[in-house]
């Protein structure tokens, strides 16, 4: 018995090796000799549909795992700070969710959402807001009530407003600490001008002015039901949904909203080199120009985001960081940043580096 045994040890030893070994060598092809069928993509197509209020939305069912995702999308961003309230928007995203709702307290809301595994998140950024629903499909009911009372009802709480401005004015008071973050500020003061939005940085005293009546105010004024969409997606009947949808946002009504005007960059600076002294031995570089508008038939927006990443998005495989960290050994971290948006933005290589300027030859 042990005899056998030792044999078909060996054998299936021998095995192994022919595999390991001997099938990758017999088999091996040029990568020019190997063929490929096409990939064909083929995005799926999401079904829009608008409830009676005039929120927009965007249903995809997909019945493979049992759960469901909204993400909403409301048009506000912090384009629309006041010039003397900066900062107000991103403070709103955070106290709207943390502030709870009127109903229910910030505790009580979130081990709610604990015991449902869900979750509820808003979000803030240049040119919209975020709110977003994730929950198991046999919890969609209580979701969506929750959802629709941390969009309609958030409290804004006195005591979460005052915690979130300490937050905000301590990383202010850190931001020069960073060098390439101080750098990235500048640069799009310089390049903006502090009399576009996107040139705007928040100070201290912008952020010790806000007060929960402005929290109130930012919300009345942009958060209705025609000024939002939702994209819907997982385990749901999409007509059974929208009756609870519908149910859920009954009484919320439409508005006519006056958005502040945004002024468009016209003028383009002048070429020019400008330096920020800090006593460091790392040098913080970025080179960049004006990018594109962000438009539906802008024709090469697909291939310039491509481009990208290939120059220097792509992490450790774009050419940046193979030529100016793995070749050269200039830099710990460089790359590319293409933004866009639809009054126009900046394209920038970064790059902070002991040796900046031999870096610079690099990335040209």
């Amino acid at each position: 018995m042990k005899h056998r045994t030792s044999i078909g040890l060996v054998i299936a030893t021998l095995i192994a090796c022919l595999m390991v070994c001997g099938i990758p060598s017999t088999f091996a092809k040029p990568h020019e000799d190997l063929t490929f069928e096409p990939i064909e993509f083929k995005p799926p197509t999401p079904e829009k549909r608008m409830l009676s209020n005039g929120m927009t939305l965007y249903l995809l069912e997909d019945h493979e795992l049992p759960l469901f995702n909204i993400n909403g999308l409301i048009k506000t961003g912090d384009i629309y700070d006041p010039a003397d309230k900066i900062g107000l928007s991103s403070i709103f995203a955070s106290v709207m969710r943390t502030g709870g709702t009127v109903s229910r307290e910030p505790d009580m809301l979130n081990e709610e959402l604990e015991s449902m595994a869900a979750a509820v998140e808003v979000g803030m950024s240049r040119e919209y807001g975020t709110v977003n629903l994730s929950t198991l499909a046999e919890d969609i009911e209580k979701g969506l009530e929750i959802f629709a009372d941390v969009l309609r009802n958030p409290a804004f709480r006195e005591d979460k407003l005052e915690l979130r401005k300490q937050q905000a004015v301590e990383r202010i008071r850190r931001r020069n600490d960073n060098p390439i973050q101080l750098a990235w500020r500048n640069f799009s003061a310089l390049l903006y001008g502090t009399d576009h939005p996107f040139g705007w940085y928040a100070e201290i005293e912008n952020i010790e002015s806000i007060t929960v009546d402005d929290l109130k105010a930012f919300h009345a004024k942009y958060y209705h039901p025609n000024n939002l969409m939702l994209a819907i997606t997982g385990d749901f009947e999409t007509e059974t949904l929208i009756a609870q949808l519908e149910k859920v946002f009954e009484g919320w009504e439409t508005a006519e909203i006056d958005f502040p005007d945004i002024p468009t960059v016209d003028t383009v600076p002048g070429p020019s080199v400008n330096y920020i002294f800090k006593d460091l031995n790392q040098t913080a570089m970025l080179i960049g120009h004006f990018g594109i508008k962000r438009t539906p038939d802008f024709p090469d927006y697909f291939a310039l985001r491509v481009m990208n990443d290939i120059l220097g998005e792509g992490g450790f495989t774009s050419r940046l960081m193979r030529e100016v960290r793995e070749k050269h050994g200039l830099a710990y971290m460089v790359g590319s940043i293409m933004n866009t948006s639809y009054y126009t933005d900046i394209y920038q290589s970064y790059c902070p580096t002991a040796e900046g300027i031999a870096s610079a030859r690099v990335v040209l």
